[in-house]
């Protein structure tokens, strides 16, 4: 009997020992499969990546429209935020 269609794929995956162990423990402690699992996983990490590089690329767009803070600024506020601090600790002790 022929297999119903599905959009899916296989791909065969070596899997390191200890992870192997921890998502058996999850799997069980979950009452769900490896499969399940493991897809949950790769789509946060999609998500996560694909959320990475668009922030990437709106940083390389601000810089090249000339959005952003000298090195200069940058310096001049760590060094009121070192200034503040030590007066908090000053007032403290």
């Amino acid at each position: 009997m022929p297999r119903a269609s599905t959009d899916t794929d296989t791909f065969k995956v070596r899997i390191p020992e200890p992870e192997r162990v921890r998502l058996d423990a999850l799997a069980q402690s979950t009452e769900r499969g490896h499969n399940d699992l493991i897809i949950e996983a790769l789509k946060r990490y999609l998500d996560d990546e694909e959320q990475q590089i668009v922030r990437i690329q709106e940083g390389i767009a601000d810089a090249d429209a000339g959005r952003g803070y000298s090195e200069a600024d940058v310096a001049e506020e760590m060094r009121q935020i070192v200034a503040d601090a030590r007066e908090r600790r000053a007032t403290v002790v």
